[in-house]
């Protein structure tokens, strides 16, 4: 219940038909799924590229141990799946208002100026997506060490030492820093989660709907209900079992699921009090 992954990630985009590196079927499916709630966790980032001149031993490290992560690292760093930017920097796009393809490599002049390669978000820790969404973000490379640190990721050895980076950072950090790492291994029962949780806000909305007026269900306004999505073509079989506003057994589940959760956060909300008061 009090898992980060179980709450939905809003997600701002529209959903995306990339592919993710690792190339599991589990995971295609899964990155549907979440896209079905509207789940940020639906969504990609795209891999570093390791050509020019912008932070490049920053973004070869995040490759390297994204690989490793999925174990497909290979010495061989040609064989590397990562993204290829043949766009022409040695000029800023500030002076010329542009930035152009370079015209000092051999390669096609009908390929595209950048190559893509991508890997779903749900291979991310979600409290790390959290705080992605709340910068107004999509993608990321680096964090603090007091971040990392704070959501405990370093006890639940998601991260380690070897995913750590002691050089050139982005301005406004301090070295070293971690790099995004896809370690996370629970999105699937997070999914569940997330999938039972706009099951059970769409039954209650209904209830509200039919019932508004005479019913001991309190009328909200539409802001503080979450809207379902209808199930996409691609997923053909859902793995969690509809529900009903005419089943009682599943208007009590929806109640008592929501209680639960009430009861979790006040208790979470007295003890944060409560930490604030003796700080001071």
């Amino acid at each position: 219940m009090n898992s980060p992954g179980a709450t939905i990630i809003p997600a701002s985009a529209k959903p995306q038909r990339n592919t993710c590196v690792c190339g599991n079927e589990e995971c295609r499916l899964l990155t549907v799924c979440f896209q079905s709630c509207d789940d940020f966790r639906g969504g990609f980032m795209s891999l570093p590229t390791t050509t020019g001149k912008l932070l490049v031993k920053l973004k070869e490290h995040k490759l390297k141990r994204t690989l490793i992560h999925l174990n497909q690292y290979s010495l061989n760093k040609d064989h590397w799946p990562c993204s290829i930017d043949r766009r022409d920097r040695s000029t800023p796009p500030e002076q010329t208002g542009v930035t152009t393809r370079s015209s000092n490599n051999n390669e096609d002049k009908d390929a595209p100026a950048i190559e893509r390669t991508f890997i779903a978000n749900h291979h991310f820790n979600p409290a790390i997506l959290q705080t992605i969404v709340d910068q107004g973000k999509s993608n990321i490379d680096c964090m603090p060490v007091d971040l990392i640190k704070e959501l405990g990721l370093i006890e639940t050895r998601e991260y380690t030492a070897a995913d750590l980076f002691d050089g050139k950072v982005p301005k406004g950090m301090t070295s070293p820093v971690y790099v995004a790492v896809p370690s996370y291994k629970n999105a699937t029962a997070d999914y569940k989660m997330v999938a039972t949780r706009w099951r059970m806000a769409k039954l209650l909305k209904e209830l509200r709907q039919t019932r508004r007026g005479n019913s001991t269900l309190a009328p909200r306004g539409e802001d503080d209900i979450l809207q379902p999505v209808e199930k996409r073509p691609r997923v053909k079989e859902d793995p969690l079992p509809g529900m009903h506003k005419d089943n009682i057994d599943d208007v009590v589940r929806a109640a008592c699921f929501f209680a639960d959760e009430a009861g979790f956060y006040k208790a979470e909300l007295k003890r944060m009090k409560d930490n604030f008061a003796n700080s001071l």
